[in-house]
């Protein structure tokens, strides 16, 4: 083993199961793997072609299965990736040829098309599961999100209606509303309450966090999130306002008379969104849709960007402490996407992130 492993940076790419040919791995310059906690996961291989013998190698073909394994000589190295080839591009330049060949996450198939159909009355779970079999993925809810599935498909009980977009953009819906996130890993469609709320891993500025970037930023900045209801049945409305108490770092929820709008302090920072109430039903969609927002909002004032010596376990969703950043940006925050890139340089991790001031187990 190397006396320092740390420093040679090892990968493995299979397709269809088998290793690459040593004619197709000595020509890889770069691989590059993306990871985004709200998209899906890419690589990118980029190959020197000079002969031209690579563009139709059947190995190469678009729809062979692809995985990659990334860390260091010496040690294991991580699956950090399992998907489908789904494009290659050429370049012809200065005498030099080269191509590049795309891979995404089976998540890409539920991308492909807008669908308008509706669902009946079918419960969510049960759509997920349809989706789900109809793009060869399989579905798996953990118990918490399995549950809030289903207890809101009793709630609100109203039809299903997949208005003109992807399965994607319709199963993002359907965990928004149901306060879910979900993600595709190899070829399971995960449904599941965000996982994790302490940090799992420190980077110290100085010693393995490369450069770190944070912007502080209260331009469109709110507090809370007003909605105006109208209760038909009373002849009467009420505003219920979801905010955020600074001091105490918790929510707060506040119900006045619509008569009552206007009195009292002007609070220039509260949004406030007018949506009209048709059934009670619809009082936790439009209550869900407020937080959403606030949480939005106030999750967007501090963001950042940096990188550290490659690192197969920084990924998209997990929660980093950064450290020696000054009592104003050191501290938690919740990674939004990575990319881990391997070249003649070495082994590189960048990532975006964002400090959390209401925790995504609010989603």
């Amino acid at each position: 083993m190397p006396v320092h492993p740390q420093y040679a940076p090892e990968y493995k790419i299979a397709i269809n199961g088998g290793n690459l040919p040593p004619a197709i791995r000595a020509s890889i310059m770069s691989v590059r793997f993306d990871d985004g906690s709200k998209e899906m996961d890419k690589v990118e291989i980029h190959l020197a072609d000079p002969e031209l013998r690579l563009l139709e190698h059947p190995l190469l073909n678009l729809y062979n299965e692809l995985s990659l394994s990334i860390g260091y000589a010496g040690l294991p190295l991580s699956e950090v990736f399992v998907g489908e080839i789904t494009g290659r591009q050429a370049s012809f330049s200065g005498g030099a040829t080269s191509m590049t060949v795309e891979a995404s996450d089976f998540s890409h198939r539920l991308m492909a098309g807008k669908k308008e159909r509706s669902f009946g009355s079918l419960p969510d779970p049960a759509i997920i599961l349809f989706i789900a079999v109809e793009n060869g993925l399989i579905p798996l809810a953990d118990p918490g999100a399995g549950a809030l599935l289903s207890a809101l498909a009793i709630l609100l009980g109203k039809p299903r209606f997949q208005p003109n977009q992807s399965d994607f953009e319709f199963l993002k819906k359907i965990a928004a509303e149901s306060g879910v996130q979900f993600s595709v890993e190899k070829r399971v469609l995960f449904f599941k309450v965000f996982q994790e709320f302490v940090p799992s891993m420190t980077l110290t500025w100085g010693r393995d966090l490369v450069d770190f970037s944070p912007r502080i930023s209260i331009v469109g900045q709110i507090e809370g999130v007003s909605i105006k209801i109208w209760l038909r049945e009373l002849k009467l409305s009420l505003v219920v306002t979801v905010g955020w108490d600074f001091d105490a770092e918790r929510l707060s929820i506040s119900v006045v008379p619509g008569i009552a709008e206007g009195v009292g302090p002007s609070k220039p920072k509260f949004k406030f969104l007018d949506q009209p109430i048709k059934d009670p039903t619809d009082i936790a969609k439009v209550l869900l849709k407020a937080f959403s927002e606030l949480k939005a909002k106030l999750n967007s004032r501090l963001t950042g960007s940096g990188s550290a010596i490659g690192d197969p376990n920084i990924r998209a969703g997990m929660v980093l402490q950064l450290e020696g950043l000054g009592s104003e940006f050191s501290g938690n925050y919740r990674i939004n996407s990575t990319s881990h890139s391997i070249d003649s340089s070495g082994y590189k991790t960048s990532f975006n992130l964002n400090r959390e001031v209401i925790p995504e187990v609010f989603a």
